[in-house]
């Protein structure tokens, strides 16, 4: 697993100069057992500590009634941390079908972002769009 994410960090490099699917979501990497992970680059926005971006992860098979979810992160780009704002849940792939869930996070404490994790590739690649020159 350890090295699968290291491969999400890795292809993150590569993310901006990938096209985007047809519904504006870009691919950062698949994990061994089939999950996909997004990140929808329109929704970047910047904030005080770093920015707010949409993220969706796909499964290969429902999971409790849910095969996708999208959720809002915000990142610190400066001391590597992050928290969930909200996650919404859907009964098929890439956000589609009908909402199941839909859980608000009120404002949580930051936690260190792994580098090597899925949420240290969705830092990664919205920091540095952060940081390009417009």
């Amino acid at each position: 697993m350890r090295n699968t994410i290291s491969s999400l960090v890795l292809g993150s490099l590569v993310l901006l100069s990938l096209p985007a699917l047809a519904d504006g979501w870009q691919s950062v990497g698949d994990t061994e057992d089939g999950s996909s992970f997004y990140l929808e680059m329109s929704s970047l926005k910047k904030t005080a500590k770093g920015g707010q971006i949409w993220t969706m992860t796909s499964l290969p098979a429902p999971k409790d009634g849910y095969s996708s979810v999208k959720t809002l992160f915000e990142f610190d780009c400066k001391s590597h941390k992050h928290h969930i704002i909200d996650m919404a849940f859907y009964s098929e792939t890439m956000g589609n079908g009908n909402q199941v869930k839909n859980i608000l996070i009120p404002k949580t404490v930051w936690v260190a972002t792994d580098p090597n994790s899925t949420e240290g590739a969705y830092m990664e690649v919205a920091c540095d769009a952060l940081r390009a020159p417009k």
